[in-house]
Parts: structure tokens; sequence; C-alpha cells
């Protein structure tokens, strides 16, 4: 059900995922989450306080681990990406983070660069949000415990070779320039995790449905209470 018109069939992701997964490879290991708790007073508090976003490649590559999970474990996820959806807040935990990242071989570019990113990237990236955001937007530094594990900065040429990399790959499945160019807008392919993961399974009746009960700014009581509803509905269904 993307929105891409993307045929996801193997012969046309294959590749693209395949040279995706040699990049990650490629990208230098990094170090310093092991002491979050002893700075931030918890484990992960980036997974916890944000939902990073990725090309729609990146999320099939995601997407296709989740495909062999258990029902219950792969159904508790659709709920925790539909809870994210409803939260209006602009501090949402990845969907994905259960005490540890229940994806991290397949964890997307941005998972990866967090903390290394160059600090003129950075600003740059800082500047964009705001001005889609507004003053509503909590400006948060990058994170200092984290570091390439060799101790080498990583250069703005590097970063910009990798990203090209992913771009390439988006590109080789089939979605268009104009959408992939829509950073961070509603209509490109750049999203959240719990946003690809509705867009997949979801059509635009339901999602329509969510986007209503969300306009009415429902309290965390009101969400508990439609999630534990839906839930049944859905699995009785076998939607997830």
């Amino acid at each position: 059900m993307n929105p891409y018109g993307i045929d996801t069939r193997d012969d046309n992701i294959r590749g693209p995922i395949v040279s995706l997964g040699i990049l990650y490879e490629e990208m230098p290991e990094t170090q310093g989450c092991e002491n979050c708790r002893e700075a931030n007073g918890m484990d992960a508090y980036c997974c916890r306080s944000y939902s990073p976003s990725m090309y729609y490649v990146e999320f099939l590559k995601i997407w296709e681990e989740v495909e062999k999970w258990k029902k219950d474990k792969r159904a508790d996820v659709v709920i925790r990406s539909i809870r994210n959806h409803l939260i209006t807040d602009l501090d949402k935990g990845c969907v994905f983070w259960q005490d540890k990242c229940l994806v991290y071989a397949n964890r997307p570019f941005s998972c990866r660069m967090y903390g290394v990113v160059p600090q003129e990237s950075w600003e740059s990236r800082l500047s964009s949000l705001r001005t889609r955001y507004g003053e509503d937007y909590k400006f948060q530094a990058q994170c200092d415990l984290v570091s390439t594990k060799s101790g080498e900065l990583i250069t703005k040429d590097q970063e910009d070779k990798w990203f090209k990399h992913v771009i390439s790959c988006e590109s080789r499945i089939g979605v268009a320039p104009a959408v992939i160019k829509s950073h961070d807008d509603p209509q490109g392919s750049y999203r959240t995790f719990h946003d690809h993961i509705l867009l997949e399974l979801f059509d635009e009746g339901f999602l329509t449905q969510l986007s209503k009960f969300r306009l009415q700014n429902p309290s965390p009581e009101q969400i508990d209470g439609f999630l534990e509803v839906l839930d049944v509905e859905l699995k009785n269904k076998g939607v997830i």
C-alpha cells in the first residue's frame, strides 16, 4: 500500500537493498552509548526520545526483518506505531526501542550517523527543522558521548558520499526524484518509522480515521482506550 507506486517484488528491490547493506558495513562503527545511563540517567536517551526518519528503501530493508518475526511481536510494533501517530508531542520514542534496538543490524543511515554528524551538517539540519516546526521545536545538541571507534572525525565529504549512496538506492527501486527531494516534507519518502509502517499496512480510509481522531487532541487515556479496541479489531481481521 506504499504511496510511491513502487514495485516491491524481490527482483526490483533486491539489488538496492544489498547495496545499502554494503554501505552500512563500510561505515565506521561508533561507541559511547554505553555511557548514556551515567550521563542522562537512562539507557538510550535518544532512542527513547526521538523517532528516526529514513528513506523508503531503508524501511524496506528493515521491514524484511520484521516480517520474519512472530505475529505478536510484529503486532506490538504496529500498535506502537499507531500510538506514535496519535501523540501530538514532537518528542516521540522510536517504535523499535524495547529495552534494546530490535533492528540494530539494519538500522538506518540517520541512526548510524547520530552523534558523529559533521557540525556544519548538524547546524544546517537544525535550521531546517526550526523553519518547519517553528518555536515549538526544542533544540537538542548533538550527543557528545558518541564517537567513532577509531577516534577519527567524519568529514562532510564522507557524509555526502554516503548520503548520495542511500539516495541512489532509493532511486533504483523507483522512487521519483521529486519525491526523494521532498526531504522531511509530507509528500516525500523520507519519513519516520511509524509513518512508513502505517502507510505500508493500511489503506487511505483507515489513515483518515486515525487523522480525525488525532485532530481531537486525545488524552493519553483516550489513546489507550482507542488502541485497546483497535488491537483486538485488527487482530480479528488478520491485519496484524
